[in-house]
């Protein structure tokens, strides 16, 4: 298969279910999000020395390939979708670490950590994903299911962050609003 094919030379692409669309359409945008996601994490796992995150991270990217798989084929159930069990492990996952982390009681400034500074960066790019699936949710169906795991994907990754922030003994900031009366 070649690098390039100089079909989307003239700013269309080929989109599995959807055909030929402009490289601006929204659900080009989506997938673009999710893509750039998973690269994120991809960066964020290379800088991780514990076994358990760099395997949590490389799991969640390949259920972006699930998410991607989902928008390409506008949620064909010939093709892989996100079920209750993807959400039910991400939930999981969040109540764990919780558990481990505690409550937070204050808005706090992501950073810390290289690895924890690399997810809270991942969890901004989830954010955006999700933002942009709720927009193409208005103009295409989206199942809920992944409108849900958007959600708690980038809830698992705030809490991931705080969590290697503990596990290498850096402590979390909040914000100082300076000029206020």
């Amino acid at each position: 298969m070649p690098y390039y094919t100089k079909a989307g030379d003239m700013g269309r692409t080929c989109i599995l279910g959807a055909g030929r669309l402009a490289k601006d359409d929204l659900l080009v945008e989506a997938l673009g999000c999710f893509d750039e996601l998973s690269c994120a994490l991809g960066v964020a796992a290379s800088f991780s020395s514990h076994r358990a995150t760099a395997s949590t991270l490389y799991h969640l990217q390949n259920d972006l390939h699930t998410v991607c798989a989902e928008l390409s084929s506008g949620g064909s159930e010939k093709f892989p979708l996100i079920r209750e069990e993807h959400l039910a492990e991400l939930e999981l996952a969040v109540a764990r670490i919780e558990g481990i982390i505690g409550p937070q009681s204050s808005f706090l400034l992501p950073g810390g950590s290289r690895l924890a500074s690399l997810i809270h960066l991942a969890r901004a790019v989830a954010r955006r994903a999700e933002r942009t699936l709720v927009r193409l949710s208005k103009a295409r169906p989206v199942r809920s299911e992944l409108l849900v795991y958007a959600n708690r994907l980038s809830t698992l990754l705030y809490v991931l962050a705080r969590l290697q922030n503990r596990m290498q003994g850096f402590s979390e900031a909040q914000p100082r609003y300076r000029y206020q009366k």
